[in-house]
């Protein structure tokens, strides 16, 4: 733990430093041991992943600056909410949600509110899926689902029901769970990245033609969307079907998990798991994945090979490291 205590000073210093060189540019890929950092003009839902960042480190060092850092680029995303894209969810959760459960300002409430609520009225209706922004084939008689919607497509339900009771967003994101369950992961040894849904119906037409993705892209997201579907819920099927997403997801990343953003992704979601207290004893399988998966992770951002990380991948790390030195985040 101590490494882990050096880890987290060295990413804070980085993040300082970062936010010193890029001015209201936003970063996208950072190259941790060697400061490198990517840059952008373009907003878009990535920027997020920034925002969040700033925020552990304003409570990392108590430097109220840095709240208002986040939140004023949190204002640059307010555009986002008119186009109406399930990849709204990420985007105001790890912003908007997160900075309000912080600093409990209107501002962030009402972003994380709108973008629930848009994202919600977007799902199928005949069955549930948080899907792409608009159908596809002849005259729109299809619509895919991507892996993604099961995590990052609910994250806001999951928030916005503990804020406001309203159980439309406990009814959509476990739904949006079963289908992922039913069409994703039964009686299958690989998660698909995508699905394919018939417009009308809703009835499943089978995987798109899409060009080759991340391989642990599919069991990474089925796996914490299940998970913090568990944590909220307490619902067995879902730890159930997140015990056989787990045996997919070792065996792909023993075959050689070298991609940093989905094993970022898991390490946070089973640092979620390690912090609860008390800890179920049906979440061990989970946890004792723990460690190896952030240690590795650890070697991979501390070597001195130049290397660019994903701005999301360091983000979800640096979430998983902070919320096991203070024993939780804030949703």
């Amino acid at each position: 733990m101590a490494n882990r205590k050096k880890l987290l000073k060295t990413i804070t210093a980085r993040i300082l430093a970062i936010r010193a060189d890029i001015g209201e540019a936003w970063p996208t890929g950072i190259d941790l041991p060697n400061g490198v950092c990517s840059t952008t003009d373009k907003t878009d839902w990535t920027g997020a992943y920034w925002i969040e960042m700033l925020r552990i480190a304003g409570e990392r060092t108590g430097d109220w600056d840095l709240y208002l850092d986040a939140a004023a680029r949190l204002a640059r995303l307010r555009p986002l909410l008119d186009r109406h894209s399930f990849w709204n969810a990420p985007a105001f959760y790890y912003s908007a949600a997160r900075l309000y459960e912080t600093l409990s300002d209107r501002t962030s409430r009402t972003y994380a509110l709108s973008a629930a609520y848009s994202v919600r009225a977007m799902a199928d209706p005949a069955r549930g899926a948080v899907r792409l922004d608009r159908s596809t084939g002849r005259n729109g008689s299809q619509f895919h689902v991507p892996i993604e919607a099961a995590h990052h497509g609910v994250l806001l339900d999951w928030w916005a029901l503990q804020e406001t009771g309203d159980t439309t967003f406990l009814d959509g994101a476990e739904r949006m769970l079963d289908l992922l369950i039913d069409d994703f992961i039964d009686g299958r040894d690989k998660i698909p990245n995508a699905l394919s849904y018939d417009a009308q119906s809703g009835a499943l037409i089978g995987e798109p033609k899409r060009r080759p993705k991340s391989r642990l892209a599919g069991s990474a997201n089925a796996l914490c969307g299940l998970l913090h579907g568990w944590e909220i819920t307490r619902e067995a099927r879902f730890l159930s079907a997140a015990t056989h997403v787990l045996e997919i997801w070792v065996d792909q990343y023993a075959a050689g998990g070298d991609e940093t953003l989905p094993t970022a992704m898991v390490c946070e979601a089973l640092a979620r798991l390690v912090v609860l207290d008390p800890q179920p004893k049906e979440i061990k399988p989970f946890v004792d994945h723990l460690d190896t998966t952030l240690d590795s992770l650890a070697d991979r951002f501390a070597s001195t090979t130049p290397a660019q990380d994903p701005i999301a991948a360091l983000c979800h790390f640096y979430a998983a490291l902070h919320c096991l030195d203070v024993g939780g985040l804030p949703c």
